[in-house]
């Protein structure tokens, strides 16, 4: 942005010199060189302190993969990628039928296993009762009835335990039956699409089925100089632009300001990460307050690029020098992008 400071100084020292007719001289030409590179200079030095301004700002987003609970043949995939969907949409299916049949096995085991104890229980009530007992065992026929009922509730454990468990085994079938069905857990998108119809697919989080985006997960980021750290805080104004949105530019406010540096040693890595070109520099996270911007975030491209500035506190009467260069490099985008 400082080539914007100095190719303007340039245009008003030629519309000077000619709409006034001041002659190019040895002492007209070095005045305005050296008075333009201390003017130059200083606007420069100023404003990039008190008024931070990034071009390396973009639009991030958490991908969360989706993995089916059940495997199975899919039978069809009702989305399309990056296409925006709600909440509950149907995202695929998977061929029901070998967990309904599951089901139906369970819901006739458990009909039969009460059949089986009710008419076990009837039968040993109506055999004990068709007894016929002899003088000498009339004294043992308290003894003889306890001993029934003792038979009676222990088999009457034994059923409920097996009823019980069969109950819970069409719990899961039922749970594996209603998740032949994958649906969207959120707002968001489907970047990306890896099964298709007659696809067998596993349970297997290595290999997910699809890349989901949700809406709750994007932020707009910016990466600046540690010494650039001083005049950014929670809570500043800012602005964004977006190269994809020439001529746009959007209020925003510094939502949190990172107090690690990039290029910090990854629990996956020995060593620390010196690939990243914002290596020591700071990232701030900004909340879009324009409402305006509602009408072109679906117009935004995942992960798009842009530039920010953050106008602090000190020295407020150059903002507006910030605000004219940073719409000046958003016309810019126009003929040829930053990025």
């Amino acid at each position: 942005m400082d080539w914007l400071i100095t190719l303007s100084y340039l245009s008003i020292c030629v519309v000077i010199f000619r709409v006034f007719g001041i002659p190019f001289n040895r002492w007209t030409v070095p005045t305005a060189i050296v008075g333009g590179a201390v003017l130059v200079s200083s606007l420069i030095l100023l404003i990039n302190y008190t008024h931070p301004y990034s071009d390396s700002s973009k639009q991030y987003f958490v991908t969360t993969p989706i993995v089916p609970v059940v495997q199975g043949t899919v039978l069809s995939v009702d989305i399309t990628a990056n296409t925006r969907i709600n909440k509950g949409d149907i995202l695929f299916r998977i061929d029901p039928l070998p967990y309904q049949n599951k089901v139906a096995q369970l819901t006739a085991q458990i009909v039969t296993a009460k059949q089986q104890y009710l008419s076990a229980l009837d039968l040993s009530k109506e055999e004990l009762s068709k007894q016929t007992l002899s003088t000498q065992e009339l004294n043992g026929r308290e003894l003889q009835t306890a001993n029934a009922d003792k038979r009676v509730d222990i088999d009457s454990a034994k059923a409920a335990a097996i009823i019980d468990d069969l109950n819970t085994q069409l719990s899961e079938a039922t749970y594996n039956l209603r998740n032949t069905i994958v649906r969207a857990h959120s707002d968001g998108y489907v970047t990306q699409i890896s099964v298709f119809p007659g696809l067998h697919v596993a349970s297997m989080p290595t290999n997910p089925a699809m890349l989901f985006i949700q809406d709750s997960s994007f932020q707009y980021a910016s990466w600046y100089p540690q010494n650039k750290i001083l005049q950014i805080k929670a809570g500043y104004d800012a602005e964004l632009i977006f190269d994809a949105l020439p001529g746009k530019v959007f209020a925003a406010e510094v939502a949190k300001v990172s107090n690690i540096a990039e290029g910090a040693v990854k629990s996956n890595r020995s060593s620390v990460d010196l690939i990243s070109s914002h290596v020591g520099e700071i990232s701030v996270v900004f909340e879009i307050k324009d409402p305006n911007f509602e009408q072109y975030r679906d117009l935004l491209p995942l992960g798009a690029y842009g530039q920010s500035a953050v106008y602090s506190e000190e020295l407020e009467e150059l903002t507006i020098i910030r605000k004219v260069l940073l719409r000046m490099s958003s016309w810019a985008s126009y003929v040829f992008p930053i990025h």
